[in-house]
């Protein structure tokens, strides 16, 4: 979904594969206060390429941890004998 698709008053942006794209959606006001949207997709060496926003990656930093919380979690363990 390159372009983005519209659904009930919300873009949807499909980033494909883990860490393949990543979905943008920009917004713009203009001067009317009407919104120009442009959902897309950047591939991940072109975001590598954007200036940082400390805001955001101190909320991915919170997101990551969370993650990693969570994967690492052991939900079954079962010893196998031989």
């Amino acid at each position: 979904m390159p372009e983005g698709q519209l659904v009930n008053d919300t873009y949807i942006v499909q980033a494909g594969e883990f860490n393949k794209n990543v979905g943008i959606v920009e917004i713009d006001v203009l001067e009317n206060d009407e919104f120009e949207i442009l959902p897309k997709l950047i591939t991940k060496e072109e975001g590598m390429l954007l200036e940082e926003d400390e805001d955001v990656v101190e909320a991915i930093e919170v997101i990551n941890a969370e993650f990693d919380y969570i994967t690492g979690l052991v939900l079954l363990g079962i010893q196998i004998y031989f």
